[in-house]
């Protein structure tokens, strides 16, 4: 019997009156032979069938201690370990479902093992389906998706899946009924062959740059759990990172996908607005759905598929035509630390040592004028809770102490604000973003690619509060 790795003959000599258990947990391929009493033979084989082996039987005379004994050759593969699995790209586990090394059954079941063994130290993953997923799993077929049978978690806020809570992370929605049907960003995903498998942790109402709320509780970093994920979407960087899934969907207005994936070693990619999402360019929302990867080509593929065809990717023959300027300054004005200086140098000289032309450029925007914008429109959308958010909040005895601060904060400013102010206000704020528009189109004909540190710092330390008593109190 032919393997692709090294076989190894294991005998189990069994008595009249006990059937072997065999434990493959640490096995990776075996040839295991069997040798039991005439007595025990049907049940050594049915025992091995019921856990899945290909079993077959030949009569031994060799054996001195047992005479008519049958040795049943049992083929047992564990096709890939939990090890091999967190290393491994959706796009190398799509390809060994494609050729039938192992099944999306097989997968599922790998990432549930990880979640639920290790989902308690990180905090990454909020809800599961696995009876669904299982089911999805067994179903699947191959008409091409690229994802063929990966498993995959989404955000939990903005990407609703069947069976999943839709709470947007308030301690006021908790209790809700769950979702029936998937959300738009899910069916497009499952489209690609992925099998969704829960939900992941965020913020409130995906607010904060680190994920914490008082409904789900905080996520910690994939790599230390003594560290911040990041946020909004730190679940699914966490979920990636500590290998539950090699992909998991996110989302991004201020920094939501490439914060954490900053801090947590992996690639994210905020797309331009209403190249790869339902809405179109124009529409005036700032946030950008793309999935989180920790592989450039399972983010090359997944800008593939997920791009609107409208919008065609310029063909470059010579990337090092491509200029690239770089800054180590914050555009607003802030202190940057040593550490992000560091990485962005270091980059700079191996771009320089490849032979790109690397030149140090002045942030194009001002970044203070930019964040004056962005608090506008997030005061626009302070009114997303709901005019009865405070009676919502007594009929469930809870207080402003049960919300997050800057919820709350942009829930009051909502409130209070003139509407008729505000609406103008949110109007020549989206003016002023047309014309940021219209000045890095320009600085991005002189330098199509700018390298700048994705955040200042990196990731601080869990026990930081990150919000002072101050703060709560106003």
């Amino acid at each position: 019997m032919q393997r692709n790795k090294v076989v190894k003959l294991l005998t189990i000599l069994l008595s009249t009156s006990t059937v072997g258990i065999i434990n493959y947990s640490d096995v990776k391929a075996e040839e295991i032979k069997v040798v039991a009493s005439n007595t025990n033979v049907e049940a050594v084989i049915n025992n091995l069938k019921n856990i899945g082996d290909s079993v077959t039987t030949e009569t031994s005379s060799t054996m001195e201690d047992v005479n008519n004994s049958v040795v049943a050759e049992v083929s047992a593969q564990k096709k890939l370990t939990i090890d091999e699995y967190k290393l491994k790209s959706a796009t190398e586990l799509a390809e060994m479902v494609r050729t039938k090394q192992i099944t999306s059954e097989e997968l599922v079941n790998i990432a549930y093992e990880i979640i639920e063994s290790e989902n308690p130290n990180y905090n990454a993953v909020i809800t599961t389906r696995k009876e669904l997923a299982l089911e999805e799993a067994k179903n699947i077929q191959d008409v091409g998706q690229p994802f063929i049978g990966v498993p995959f978690l989404v955000k939990g806020i903005g990407h609703t899946v069947s069976g999943g809570e839709n709470t947007n992370g308030l301690m006021v929605n908790a209790g809700k009924p769950l979702s029936k049907t998937d959300g738009s960003y899910t069916k497009k995903y499952k489209e690609l062959g992925f099998i969704v498998l829960g939900q992941t942790n965020y913020p409130e109402l995906a607010l904060r740059n680190i994920t914490t709320s008082e409904l789900y509780g905080m996520t910690t970093n994939g790599w230390d759990i003594n560290y911040h994920s990041g946020g909004s979407s730190g679940g699914s960087a966490t979920a990636i990172s500590s290998g539950m899934v090699p992909v998991s969907s996110g989302s991004d207005a201020g920094g939501s996908i490439r914060i954490p994936a900053s801090w947590n070693g992996l690639i994210g990619l905020k797309t331009s607005r209403g190249m790869t999402d339902n809405a179109k360019k124009e529409t005036q929302t700032p946030a950008v759905h793309f999935p989180i990867t920790k592989s450039v080509q399972d983010t090359i593929t997944l800008f593939d598929y997920l791009k609107k065809a409208e919008y065609d990717s310029p063909e470059i023959k010579d990337l090092k035509s491509l200029k690239i300027g770089y800054t180590t300054k914050s555009p607003m004005g802030t202190e940057v630390s040593e550490d992000a200086i560091n990485a962005v140098m270091e980059s700079v000289q191996f771009l320089r040592e490849q032979g790109f032309v690397v030149e140090e450029v002045e942030n194009p925007i001002d970044g203070r004028e930019v964040m004056k914008d962005y608090t506008i429109l997030s005061i626009g959308n302070g009114g997303l809770v709901g005019t009865r958010f405070e009676n919502n909040l007594i009929e469930k005895n809870l207080t402003k102490e049960n919300v997050d601060p800057l919820v709350w904060a942009l829930y009051v400013t909502n409130k209070e604000y003139d509407k008729k102010k505000l609406k103008e206000d949110v109007t020549k704020s989206w003016a002023n973003i047309e014309k940021y528009k219209n000045i890095m189109e320009m600085f991005h004909k002189e330098y199509p690619i700018l390298l700048t540190p994705t955040t200042a710092t990196t990731a601080p330390l869990k026990t930081e509060t990150l919000i002072d008593n101050k703060d709560k109190e106003d």
